[in-house]
């Protein structure tokens, strides 16, 4: 093997070992993600096959051809297995992984000992790695690469990680579909033997464009696992953690993407929250407003926003309600709590108030669409609470 190719090759698995350490740095921070950890495994796995692999002059065939070369196939296989996780939720199948390289394993062994031919094994790792490398694409392109509600510079970006994922897939296909093309050729001839495989500088320029788009996966794996900690840490912002509804602030964000809609606004305040948790606990108020948060997710349609702005006051938005649907809404969530609240043992039963104002034109009256809602709670409260009480009138188109 032409030296410049061996060092090529040395800085390909040095380089796989830098990403793998990438990928384990950005995987800690953005926590458990479909499809990372295969990736991981993809790049080590790479990074030793291609030093085995390279060191072909000081190893035994059956460690740089045999191993090394199953390695590399195996490198190909679970990083297209991890993207299958990735895009479908279909985790990795270990046991028929493990098959599977014990199978190239032995084919591959069997082509050095028993039928000993170069163009035999080169045909074998090219069709297989190729075969993957094109399935590989057809995960990332089956569908729309599209994450769900992402808008703007985070849907760019994601769009952008599939590209340059799909491209360097291309690149390392490319190359073994020229290389099992070429090795086929020279079987149809008769010849088993390959010959040199041409100019040193040809040669490095194949092996340069492989290592270009295997590199160009990567970064693009990197790039997808850094989407999913930046869309982790934002939901981590505007989720509350006690209730996993939207807080304040995420209620604020989403409830802008609804503002050109007309619909109607529910404002909660548990009753007389402090002598709950007086009486039975913080921890038991915590139960408290978990129920209430339950509740609202049980009673109020699928396309409601809601969340917990602090303490023991919620908020749901409702697209598309009218007054007499959202007070409809408001009555069987206030009785639904009532009813269920009787299961947390509690020597009495829990109530809630609910303020309802509705806006017959678009949402982005939303600072007196909440006063008037707020106004309404407020009634609701002074007229002795666990009732709904509605705003006068909806505001206006």
């Amino acid at each position: 093997m032409d030296s410049g190719i061996k060092l090529l090759g040395y800085i390909a698995s040095a380089l796989f070992l830098f990403m793998s350490v990438m990928l384990l740095l950005t995987m800690r921070q953005s926590g458990h993600m479909r499809g990372a950890r295969p990736w991981l495994w993809s790049t080590v796995l790479a990074a030793a096959g291609i030093s085995l692999n390279t060191s072909q002059e000081y190893l035994p065939p059956l460690l740089s051809f045999v191993i090394g070369n199953t390695l590399i196939v195996m490198a190909a296989a679970v990083s297209a297995f991890g993207t299958r996780d990735y895009r479908f939720h279909r985790p990795l199948p270990w046991r028929s992984m493990a098959a599977f390289a014990v199978t190239v394993a032995v084919l591959l062994a069997a082509y050095v000992y028993l039928f000993p031919s170069n163009a035999v094994r080169a045909l074998v790792v090219a069709v297989l790695t190729a075969s993957i490398c094109l399935w590989h694409v057809w995960l990332l392109l089956a569908g729309s690469p599209v994450r769900p509600r992402a808008r703007g510079v985070v849907q760019r970006r994601f769009r952008l990680a599939h590209a340059i994922m799909v491209i360097g897939l291309l690149l390392v296909g490319s190359v073994f579909v020229a290389r099992g093309a070429e090795t086929a050729a020279l079987l149809a001839r008769g010849m088993t033997e390959l010959p040199p495989s041409g100019a040193p500088q040809t040669v490095f320029v194949v092996y340069s464009v492989g290592l270009c788009g295997r590199l160009l996966l990567l970064i693009g794996m990197v790039v997808v696992i850094f989407d999913e900690l930046n869309h982790n840490l934002r939901a981590l912002a505007s989720r509350d953690t006690l209730t996993g509804l939207f807080n304040r602030r995420g209620f604020t964000e989403a409830a802008a993407g609804l503002a050109s809609m007309p619909g109607s606004l529910l404002m909660l305040d548990l009753d007389r929250f402090k002598s709950i948790n007086d009486d039975f606990g913080h921890e038991q108020g915590d139960r408290v407003i978990e129920l209430l948060a339950r509740c609202a997710q049980a009673t109020l349609p699928p396309n409601a926003l809601i969340a917990r702005l602090g303490g023991e006051e919620f908020c749901a938005l409702m697209p598309g309600a009218d007054l007499a649907i959202a007070r409809a809404n408001a009555e069987a969530l206030r009785e639904a709590f009532h009813r269920e609240s009787m299961a947390l043992g509690h020597s009495r039963k829990h109530t809630v108030s609910v303020g309802v104002a509705s806006s017959a034109g678009p949402m982005s009256v939303m600072v007196p669409l909440m006063a008037q809602a707020d106004q309404a709670l407020y009634r609701a409260k002074r007229e002795g609470r666990n009732r709904v009480v509605v705003a006068d009138e909806a505001i206006p188109a």
